[in-house]
C-alpha cells in the first residue's frame, strides 16, 4: 500500500471506531442523582419470571451474558457508567476483580451462583 492509501484506510477505521463508540449500549435508567443498577444474571435466574418482575419493579436493567468474556464486557461497560452491579453467577476472577481494580468506586453486590428471590430483592433495595 502507498502512504496516501494507508492514511485513508487509517482515517476510515478511526471514523468507524468513533461511530461505534457513540452508538454503544443504551443509557442506564435511574432517577436523577441516583446510581443506576444493572443485574448481570445467570440464565437460570433470568428465566425466573418472579426475578424478572423484581428487577423491573426496581427499575434495574437485566443483562444475561453467555460466557465469562461477555460477563467482563457487561461489567466493564456499566462500571464505566457508574452503575451498581448486582451479579448472580459471575466469574469473579474474570468479570469482577479486573473491573473493580480499574474502577475503584464501582459497587458490586455479588449474590453467588444460585441466589434466592429474597436475596435478589434485598440486593435491589440496598442503595
Amino acid at each position: 500500500m502507498t502512504l496516501p492509501t494507508s492514511l485513508i484506510t487509517a482515517g476510515a477505521a478511526l471514523l468507524a471506531a468513533s461511530g461505534a463508540q457513540v452508538a454503544g449500549a443504551p443509557r442506564v435508567s435511574g432517577a436523577a442523582g441516583a446510581r443506576p443498577v444493572v443485574v448481570v444474571a445467570s440464565p437460570a435466574l433470568a428465566a425466573d419470571p418472579r426475578a424478572r418482575a423484581a428487577i423491573a419493579r426496581a427499575g434495574a436493567q437485566l443483562r444475561v451474558p453467555r460466557s465469562p468474556t461477555e460477563q467482563l464486557s457487561v461489567t466493564h461497560l456499566f462500571a464505566a457508567r457508574g452503575a451498581t452491579i448486582v451479579g448472580a453467577g459471575l466469574d469473579r476472577r474474570v468479570a469482577v476483580d479486573p473491573v473493580a481494580a480499574r474502577y475503584s468506586g464501582v459497587r458490586f453486590v455479588l449474590l453467588g451462583e444460585r441466589p434466592g428471590l429474597a436475596r435478589l430483592r434485598a440486593a435491589l433495595r440496598a442503595p
